[in-house]
């Protein structure tokens, strides 16, 4: 016997008074930790509305105006092409490539599917201004005013949101959920009552966010992972049990739906370029860099580097780095700390495992994010609290946001996407139908019929290197009296190929686009004087 209930309670109050003190309204007073973890004061409902409402409409400002400004890219045709499919074909298919028909089951009911750039991408634009909402608030709440005006300034900026927030795929409908289930863990963690309701938000949050994206699983359980942490579990007897049907209900869902998936994922393990394969061809250590660089900012390979040269990309990363681990020492004997600690540091520590032996990239990654933003946001806090630190703090501050300002407008005007409309234009302008064109890249077919109507008669014969051998293609090529070929990351023919052919060919940024001719005759009367200089079309 562990005694009566009596000193069962007893010793319950006095350990979660020994933890942390009550304030009047039934929620923590962090101070201490160096005084920035001060979450007493009850904010008012209309300063919370303002600061979500600044925070969305802030996002929004940053990502609209050039919402459709790229052409759709491979993963985001899918998207088009799924939501347009029947409401069976639409489940069968997610389900079979690993993916959850959440999202586009949501895209489909929205009418979405042949909408343009803009309207496609909208939805994770509003889903993430929506997390920017929220986690301003998680911000104010449970850090302060200050942390919260640095919380919507990090998100705003930093590449890896802008870049998937105008993106037509899942990724901010996951982080919506996790910030919302943060909210409600934060709430249950630190309130003493009144606290059902964030329960109902923490599991509207973990099962939302798990049922959104197969990596959403591994955000949930850091999440859950970082209340088990903080003592969820040692709460008093009506919020354990509040706790323990949260627990099981995000389990029982999260498992019955990846049971869905089981079938799916063996399928396209069987497969050659299943489970994104193409990995293997680098290095673990490599595919780790490739994940962390732009998730940190050390790099964003596909940024235009016109405000931030990229030799600054590394002491920016480096500047990010330091305050996160600045926060996590501020925060590591607080609950609130401590939570963001485990879901901030645990995920990325997670998927070095995932990726030591399969695929891993930077957007299966995103929901480690709004924890880090409040890291970094707890250390700003504290660098500009201390008065002898006040100046010069805020003065490495100012040059870090600018800076990550500067990397964020790169972001916005950078061609990270090829312009399939471009190739698609290009096609249709010099009458070129009716015939086949060879591709070193499945992605050349999906995207480049996007844009083209099926009308002109273009078919594709594709292989995907290093998984396929290119030798197809260029048999194909030489068989042929005129072979258009479509190569990706690539400008270059063998020399059997192109022996005794008239060969032309057209840059389009990434592509390279080639005519190989045994007579230019052959070719549409505006392309017949083509071979006498390569022609870029950017």
């Amino acid at each position: 016997m562990d005694g009566s209930p009596g000193l069962q309670a007893g010793s319950r109050a006095i350990r979660a008074a020994q933890r942390e003190r009550a304030d009047p309204n039934g929620q923590e007073s962090l101070a201490g930790s160096a005084g920035i973890w001060t979450t007493g004061r009850r904010w008012p409902l209309g300063v919370e509305l303002a600061i979500f409402l600044s925070a969305a409409l802030l996002v929004l400002a940053v990502l609209l105006p050039t919402l459709g400004r790229l052409a759709l890219w491979y993963d985001e045709v899918l998207t088009a092409d799924v939501a347009e499919a029947s409401w069976g074909e639409l489940i069968r298919d997610r389900l079979a490539n690993g993916h959850f028909p959440s999202y586009f089951a949501l895209i489909k009911i929205l009418g979405l599917g042949a909408a343009n750039e803009f309207w496609l991408r909208l939805p994770s634009a509003l889903f993430s201004a929506g997390a920017a909402g929220l986690l301003a608030i998680i911000a104010l709440r449970f850090i302060g005013a200050f942390a919260a005006v640095a919380t919507v300034l990090l998100y705003v900026t930093l590449p890896i949101l802008i870049a998937y927030g105008q993106e037509a795929r899942p990724y901010t409908m996951m982080l919506f959920f996790v910030v919302l289930a943060m909210l409600g863990h934060l709430s249950m963690l630190t309130r003493q009552s009144g606290v059902k309701r964030y329960a109902w938000a923490a599991t509207v949050g973990t099962v939302g966010a798990a049922l959104t994206i197969p990596a959403g699983i591994v955000a949930v359980a850091m999440l859950q992972a970082g209340a088990l942490a903080c003592g969820a579990l040692r709460e008093s007897t009506e919020k354990r049990l509040l706790w323990r049907r949260h627990f099981l209900a995000t389990s029982v869902v999260t498992l019955v739906a990846m049971m869905g998936l089981v079938p799916g994922f063996i399928s396209l393990g069987g497969k050659a370029e299943g489970l994104m394969k193409w990995q293997v061809a680098t290095s673990a250590a490599n595919r780790f860099l490739d994940s962390y660089r732009p998730i940190y900012g050390f790099a964003v390979d596909y940024d235009a580097n016109h405000f931030l040269p990229a030799s600054y990309e590394t002491w920016l990363g480096a500047a990010l780095l330091a305050l996160i681990a600045a926060g996590a020492l501020l925060g590591i004997s607080r609950t609130v700390g401590r939570y963001l600690i485990v879901t901030a540091i645990g995920t990325p520590l997670v998927f070095i495992i995932i990726g030591s032996f399969t695929a891993v990239t930077p957007r299966y990654m995103l929901g480690m994010m709004p924890a880090t933003i409040l890291l970094v946001a707890a250390a700003m806090t504290f660098l500009v609290s201390r008065p002898a630190w006040r100046i010069p703090g805020a003065a490495l501050l100012a040059i870090f946001f600018l800076a990550i300002s500067l990397q964020a407008a790169d972001m916005l005007v950078s061609e990270r996407k090829l312009d399939w409309r471009s190739v698609a234009a290009f096609l249709r302008a010099n009458g070129i139908s009716d015939t086949e064109i060879l591709a070193n890249s499945d992605q050349t077919p999906r995207d480049l019929a996007h844009y083209l109507p099926k009308s002109d008669g273009i078919t594709y014969q594709f292989v995907r290197p290093p998984l396929e051998p290119m030798d197809r293609i260029w048999s194909a090529a030489k068989a042929r009296d005129v072979a258009w070929i479509a190569t990706l990351y690539a400008d270059w023919l063998p020399p059997d190929v192109t022996a005794d052919r008239t060969v032309c060919r057209w840059r389009f940024s990434a592509l390279t686009l080639f005519a190989v001719a045994r007579d230019p005759s052959l070719l549409p009367p505006s392309l017949r004087n083509c071979a006498t200089a390569t022609q870029t079309t950017e």
